[in-house]
């Protein structure tokens, strides 16, 4: 699972989100496209590449019959 850094809400299949750096360079953090704003108050900066999306639940994701 991904989940933002500043609100705690996991990611969805689909949604948007990006990756971000605490002021000093510390550790990469995920940003959620709504809490964007937020990172740039507190003077984290973007990573390269802008916004990604995740395509999938899991590496091993597999829909399950259901009876």
């Amino acid at each position: 699972m991904i989940t933002c850094t500043i609100c705690g809400r996991t990611m969805l299949v689909g949604e948007a989100f990006g990756h971000w750096r605490t002021d000093g360079g510390g550790t990469e953090q995920v940003v959620c496209a709504l809490c964007e704003e937020d990172a740039e108050r507190k003077g984290w900066s973007q990573l390269e590449g802008g916004l990604t999306r995740r395509t999938t639940a899991s590496p091993t994701w597999h829909a399950r019959r259901v009876a």
